[in-house]
């Protein structure tokens, strides 16, 4: 049986500041660090969020970005939560943020 958790985040950066502390790809790489070196953690994408869509505007209250990462189950998710790697990412990407982040966390199990 499956218990893997899901894990989502949504953002809402100030694309500047974004940009300014992390330059060229060294967001997406220290992204795909965290894949490497947390225990549990089998994939993770933090990707901006389109504006529009089929020509209209969306209703995301200005969340740009999108993180959706995977865990082998709950245990996993709070090992990538308090991994050191995980806490330095936050430091710098919380000087980033507009607002506070909406985060939700789902158990996929194998009997869906």
């Amino acid at each position: 049986m499956s218990n893997d958790m899901i894990h989502i985040v949504l953002f809402k950066f100030d694309l500047e500041k974004l940009a300014a502390e992390f330059p060229g790809d060294d967001l997406q790489n220290t992204v795909r660090n965290l894949e490497k070196v947390v225990p549990g953690l089998f994939s993770i994408t933090l990707t901006p969020r389109p504006s529009q869509q089929n020509g209209n505007a969306l209703n995301d209250g200005g969340y740009n970005y999108i993180l959706v990462s995977k865990h082998l189950d709950a245990d996993a998710l709070k090992v990538y939560i308090d991994h050191s790697y995980h806490k330095a990412l936050l430091v710098r990407i919380k000087k980033c943020y507009l607002a506070p982040p909406m985060c939700v966390n789902i158990n996929i199990s194998a009997k869906l």
